[in-house]
């Protein structure tokens, strides 16, 4: 699950050279993320679909879900 994550972050912000404004939660880069209603870690691949998106960010604002 860890190589998936890393696949579309930080891996991914390189391959496009946005890695120094993208691909991990630093001061001065881009807030987009999704927050899950779990931690994907431990959840067997076949039951990521399973998992909700309580909220997204996208440019560190809140674009969907209950403002926290």
């Amino acid at each position: 699950m860890a190589q998936a994550i890393r696949a579309q972050t930080p891996d991914a912000a390189y391959q496009l050279c946005a890695d120094d404004i993208a691909g991990s939660i630093s001061p001065g880069k881009y807030a987009d993320l999704v927050v899950p209603s779990a931690d994907p870690y431990p959840v067997a691949p076949s039951e990521i679909t399973d998992l909700d998106v309580l909220a997204t960010f996208l440019a560190g604002e809140q674009t969907h879900g209950d403002p926290r």
